[in-house]
């Protein structure tokens, strides 16, 4: 993205890992306890931020490492589909 930096955390956000390198052939397999955030590369940065992400039923890999996911569907761990997760990041003081 070129306003920021998808991050991952598999320690409960004790330490995080910058997803800028995952691709189809380089996916970051995250179990349901990870944690996702993006980082703006601006301070003020207003706008919305998309991440793909393709199921994985976790019955090949290990939380935290990656794998090739450009082959999927019902004989792999990995789904068919893609889900597109979109978040709007606001920077705006409080209002009190």
């Amino acid at each position: 993205n070129p306003n920021g930096t998808w991050e991952y955390s598999i320690d409960a956000g004790a330490t995080w890992n910058s997803l800028a390198d995952a691709s189809t052939t380089n996916a970051r397999l995250l179990n349901e306890a990870a944690k996702l955030r993006f980082v703006p590369f601006k301070k003020k940065f207003n706008g919305d931020v998309t991440l793909a992400v393709v199921a994985w039923d976790q019955t090949t890999g290990t939380n935290g490492s990656t794998a090739n996911v450009t082959v999927r569907g019902t004989t792999t761990a990995y789904s068919l589909d893609t889900a597109l997760i979109t978040q709007t990041v606001l920077k705006k003081k409080p209002k009190i």
